[in-house]
């Protein structure tokens, strides 16, 4: 199909809505922006609408080693546990190198 090179994807974004029920049977609609730059950075944001206005919030990135998640009615999480947590999901290589948590460093 490419022959005798593969494309190596380095970004992406997806951008889409979707139907949520965060809670019993009334069902709202949603767009969501997913963002990745391979093994560096990602940003995931989703909302959440009742007649176009925003309801429940989701934000959370990866961005030069540090992670951020930030959602409405639950509030912030940041700082070097979740940082760890985000840096394993984004550049594994980082990870086993600089770990932690895990002891993925030793």
């Amino acid at each position: 199909m490419y022959g005798e090179k593969v494309p190596v994807i380095i970004s992406a974004v997806i951008t889409g809505r979707a139907i949520m029920r965060p809670v019993g049977p009334i069902a709202f609609p949603a767009r969501h922006r997913f963002t990745y730059i391979a093994g560096q950075a990602y940003r995931h944001y989703i909302e959440t609408t009742f007649f176009g206005f925003p309801l429940l919030v989701a934000n959370e990135y990866y961005v030069d080693g540090k992670g951020r998640m930030e959602v409405t009615l639950i509030g912030v999480d940041e700082g070097e546990k979740y940082n760890n947590l985000v840096c394993q999901i984004a550049d594994r290589r980082k990870h086993e190198q600089y770990c932690r948590c895990c002891g993925a460093g030793d």
